[in-house]
């Protein structure tokens, strides 16, 4: 682990503060076998897997594995400078990101599926076979390779379906560029 690296002051004061906030034995020396016990007290309180609320505040490994998003428990409203294009997630939408996150599948079923209903109060059960008549496609084996792979017809299709179901407007396809 490389404090400097990762911005974190690696003065002999620093590490020693981090060694007792971790609750480890003794009297920080400053020792290899004390620098090795930070580093596996790290690796054991690492959530490269995620977690949905921290057991205890502390010390912890993050990043691990990549980029990982921390968001932090409120304590009360604040001032936040925020760039242009900067992206703000209410409360309901983080716990939402999580659910989803979480079991993609569980969450269409308890949150999408399960709101479409009919008139009468009974669940809706589709089993719909389309036909697309497309004139302007002349390589259909192009057109299907798109389809899978590229990002942005992905989330033009997410857009026209998800996120009308989520009461986004229809005009927001046309935003993905």
């Amino acid at each position: 682990m490389r404090l400097k690296y990762h911005d974190f002051d690696s003065s002999f004061e620093s590490r020693a503060s981090y060694y007792s906030a971790m609750g480890l034995p003794g009297v920080y020396t400053g020792s290899a076998s004390q620098n090795q016990q930070m580093i596996s007290w790290m690796k054991t309180h690492a959530f490269a897997s995620g977690a949905k609320r921290i057991p205890r505040s502390g010390f912890y490994l993050t990043n691990e594995s990549g980029p990982e998003i921390t968001i932090r428990k409120s304590d009360g409203a604040m001032l936040e400078r925020l760039g242009a294009g900067d992206m703000v997630l209410n409360n309901t939408m983080r716990n939402n990101l999580w659910d989803f996150v979480s079991d993609p599948s569980k969450y269409l079923k308890e949150n999408v599926i399960s709101n479409i209903e009919t008139s009468s109060g009974k669940s809706i059960v589709n089993n719909i076979q389309m036909d697309f008549n497309l004139p302007n496609v002349t390589n259909s084996e192009q057109f299907l390779y798109e389809l899978k792979n590229n990002p942005k017809v992905e989330q033009v299709i997410q857009e026209m379906t998800l996120g009308q179901v989520n009461g986004r407007g229809k005009l927001r396809k046309y935003t993905i560029s």
